[in-house]
């Protein structure tokens, strides 16, 4: 199997400590809750505007601390998100309201806008505790991320086409729940969350944003997976219908063969490669 990967010249590979501890909750601070929701609501107000009538008015955009509505809040400004940057049309797949203007004509400015909103989401989970999470501890795991500045796919002028490919569908029979591997494609590189996110934020898994990898880019995760095996997370799957097998863990790229005791010293940290192709 081969999966290819387009880099550059002057490229940077980021690696991400992704040590479950280092999520846990911060100290409520209030100032930094309400600059960020002022955020939210500045770009709700801003798609209103061009007259896309987001579900959420930007006066119930309110997080108050200790509040069990906070991560239910936080769920659908992320599914708003996901679903009107993957389908362009609509905000919501569980409805039938469309959009009453057509995106494409106003494209950049649209997702500029919802993605502030989804920054700014994810900047406030940290100040939303997860019990679930906490049982989620014991492994530190490493993204090892290319990143080429010019095609950054957050980017909203960006489409995603240089960065990111669709894995061929007949690639999927390379997935797999054994973890005799410790190099995988990330999970974090779908438009959602992956299963075991979806579970530390009382999620429900059956929605479409929530699945495995759909997409590549040449990035990869140094980790041994466990997490994704773990019992009270299959339970839960289990309880909406889904499975726990290969298609919910990932697909494993190989195995590092040399320097593998290296691993726990490796760190946040940039590699620019000058000559990279």
């Amino acid at each position: 199997m081969q999966l290819k990967a387009t880099a550059a010249r002057s490229t940077c590979i980021k690696i991400q400590g992704l040590n479950n501890a280092s999520k846990l909750k911060k100290v409520w601070d209030q100032n930094t809750v309400d600059g960020l929701v002022s955020q939210i609501r500045d770009s709700i107000d801003g798609v209103n505007n061009i007259g896309l009538c987001f579900p959420i008015a930007p006066k119930n955009v309110v997080f108050i601390e200790g509040a069990q509505e906070n991560r239910q809040l936080l769920n659908r400004l992320h599914r708003y998100f996901t679903t009107g940057q993957e389908s362009l049309k609509q905000w919501d797949y569980h409805s039938t309201a469309m959009f009453p203007v057509d995106v494409k004509t106003c494209y950049p400015l649209f997702t500029k806008l919802i993605h502030q909103i989804n920054e700014s989401v994810h900047k406030l989970e940290s100040f939303v505790p997860s019990d679930r999470r906490r049982k989620f501890l014991k492994e530190t795991e490493y993204n090892i991320v290319f990143n080429v500045p010019e095609h950054d796919p957050a980017a909203p002028t960006n489409d995603g086409y240089f960065y990111y490919r669709e894995i061929p569908q007949e690639y999927y029979k390379f997935f797999s729940n054994q973890l005799t591997h410790d190099v995988w494609l990330p999970l974090s590189e779908i438009l959602g969350k992956d299963y075991k996110r979806a579970y530390w934020d009382y999620d429900d898994p059956t929605n479409q944003d929530v699945s495995i990898n759909k997409l590549y880019s040449g990035s990869m995760l140094v980790s041994n997976m466990s997490d994704s095996v773990n019992p009270d997370l299959e339970s839960w799957l289990r309880s909406y219908g889904i499975e726990p097998g290969p298609m919910t863990v990932g697909m494993p790229l190989g195995n590092i063969t040399q320097g593998k005791d290296l691993i726990a010293r490796l760190s946040n940290q940039t590699i620019t490669l000058e000559e990279f192709l």
